[in-house]
């Protein structure tokens, strides 16, 4: 599998998975480790990393993503280690090698955690 992130361990939050589908948080974190929620801007960089991995069109013409700009970020909730969530991203747009999602974390019970507009750049790999 190509390599779309240009993270790695310990920053790379998200598990790529071939041909999409369920991403889930890397269990050997450090900060999954400890107890209490997570720092809520991490929220941020989940669904940017979430969106690189799930819309491969954001790379068409190959390289990486990555985070460019927050435009709107909006903290509901708490993302509690062990929890389950949801990744709903969109795109709003794009602009040569720019692109701008919606995205949003929503809990096992549907309520939204994290809200995001974030702006996504394409590196020349």
């Amino acid at each position: 599998m190509r390599r779309v992130l240009p993270h790695r361990y310990p920053f790379q939050l998200v598990e790529e998975r071939p041909g999409g589908g369920i991403l889930r948080l890397t269990a050997n974190a450090t900060w999954l480790r400890g107890e209490g929620p997570l720092p809520a801007v991490l929220g941020v960089e989940i669904l940017a990393q979430a969106a690189i991995c799930l819309l491969p069109e954001l790379l068409e013409g190959g390289g990486k993503g990555l985070l460019a700009g927050v435009d709107q970020a909006v903290f509901h909730g708490p993302l509690v280690v062990g929890g389950e969530w949801l990744c709903r991203i969109e795109l709003a747009g794009r602009f040569g090698r720019l692109v701008k999602v919606d995205g949003a974390i929503e809990g096992a019970g549907g309520e939204r955690l994290v809200e995001a507009k974030l702006l996504l750049a394409r590196t020349d790999d």
